[in-house]
């Protein structure tokens, strides 16, 4: 080959002012579990397994308006900004006030991309933080921070506390329809609705009881591990997640937005 051949040189680093993710160096649980690479191990395992074996699932995305649930669904095509620019388009068509994202594992890469293309508030909610205020009174003679060992478990447990809640007005009106007052005792953030329009209601539904209670050393609720309902075969609750998510204790109930979307 000639020198003259020789193809000119690019000083400027590639993608240098666009977006990117930072690549770990070191793996740990949180990147194998997530399908993170790392610069010591690569694409981790998960990555590489079918999702019936317990891969990396599909992205998912709820559409909350107050306490109903009007939509969730699900997908398994596409990298992480194709769903982040999926969810984009679907909050824009639904004139929804807000986005929350999971702003960990392979979802960290979404904040940069939203802020970018999105002129929709985005959220980024980590399971891993801590209570959502964490003095404030949960029962009697107990705070959130003693109640729960992470924001995820008070999320999921939120939740739990709203079906039930829904539960006992709906059964109390079975019973005594002209009663009214009972329903009054709860307002609109402690109750919660699922649409019969939900495509895959059935499954979001199975999805929602999957996860076990469990509890730390100092007997603390926490959230069964996606890693232990892996062992027991059962695949990420991804249109759960995305639910929980929707109702996750991130802003104080009066500043809530009236429509949330949530991606995973």
């Amino acid at each position: 080959m000639n020198s003259s051949d020789t193809p000119s040189r690019i000083v400027k680093a590639f993608g240098l002012n666009g977006l990117k993710n930072t690549i770990p160096v070191d793996s740990s649980t949180t990147t194998d579990n997530n399908g993170v690479a790392t610069f010591d191990k690569g694409f981790p395992p998960v990555t590489m397994q079918p999702l019936s074996a317990g891969g990396i699932p599909p992205s998912g995305t709820t559409l909350a308006h107050g306490s109903v649930v009007t939509d969730c669904q699900q997908w398994n095509k596409g990298d992480v900004i194709t769903s982040a620019d999926r969810v984009k388009n679907y909050a824009e068509e639904v004139r929804a006030s807000e986005i929350v994202y999971d702003s960990i594992g392979v979802g960290a890469g979404v904040k940069a991309h939203l802020k970018r293309v999105c002129r929709i508030p985005a959220t980024g909610f980590n399971a891993g933080e801590s209570v959502f205020k964490p003095e404030a009174k949960y029962a009697e003679g107990k705070t959130n921070k003693d109640m729960f060992s992470n924001i995820k478990a008070q999320a999921w447990w939120g939740v739990r506390d709203r079906f039930y809640n829904t539960w006992r007005v709906v059964k109390h009106l079975e019973a005594n329809p002209d009663d009214r007052d009972f329903v009054k005792q709860f307002s609109d953030d402690q109750l919660i609705s699922l649409s019969s329009g939900i495509k895959q209601l059935e499954y979001l539904k199975a999805e929602l009881s999957r996860p076990w209670v469990d509890y730390d050393n100092n007997g603390r609720v926490k959230v069964e591990s996606k890693k232990d309902m892996k062992k027991r075969g059962i695949p990420s609750p991804n249109m759960a997640d995305s639910l929980i998510m929707a109702f996750a204790p991130i802003h104080k109930p009066s500043h809530c937005p009236r429509w949330r979307v949530t991606a995973v």
